[in-house]
């Protein structure tokens, strides 16, 4: 019976679950938040050019991949998580907009998704290392240079999920 008070009621489904989920997802979030600092001041940003990013990932994958922010790709599907969990806490407040909010921060977050770089640049990096003309090295740099013109921070689908992750 106690169980079912702390829940919310008597024989609504326990959301207590998804409440404790979305707290661990948030200090997650802040753990990767403060070592995303670190990383920028240690290692640096992403890189500017196509040609900086394929040499970053040939002598180095593992950095390349820091640089180019693959642990974005993992933290992002957390703030799922976070909203879910904050929903299940805030839904009697005004459910209309707790709902609203969540839709919106789940649309964001799968653009987001959907715009890496770090995965699409290996195989364009692997191929420019292999280029054996001038003329393919070119090509692989101006595709590399397209992967980086809309990729998490720069491109359409990744600025409107920001904006809606922000709304």
């Amino acid at each position: 019976m106690r169980d079912e008070q702390q829940a919310g009621g008597g024989s609504g489904p326990d959301w207590s679950g998804l409440c404790r989920l979305g707290g661990i997802a948030a200090w997650i979030l802040v753990v990767y938040c403060l070592a995303t600092m670190v990383q920028l001041v240690v290692l640096g940003g992403q890189p500017a050019t196509a040609s900086e990013a394929f040499s970053l990932l040939e002598r180095n994958k593992i950095l390349g991949l820091l640089r180019l922010d693959l642990p974005t790709m993992f933290a992002m599907p957390l703030y799922y998580l976070l909203f879910l969990g904050l929903f299940a806490a805030l839904r009697r407040a005004n459910y209309a907009y707790v709902t609203l909010s969540a839709v919106l921060v789940f649309a964001g977050v799968t653009l987001v998704l959907a715009t890496p770089t770090a995965l699409s640049m290996i195989p364009l990096s692997d191929k420019y290392a292999a280029a054996t003309t001038e003329a393919a090295r070119v090509q692989l740099q101006a595709a590399g240079e397209a992967v980086l013109a809309a990729d998490i921070w720069h491109g359409t689908g990744a600025r409107i999920g920001a904006i809606l992750l922000q709304t």
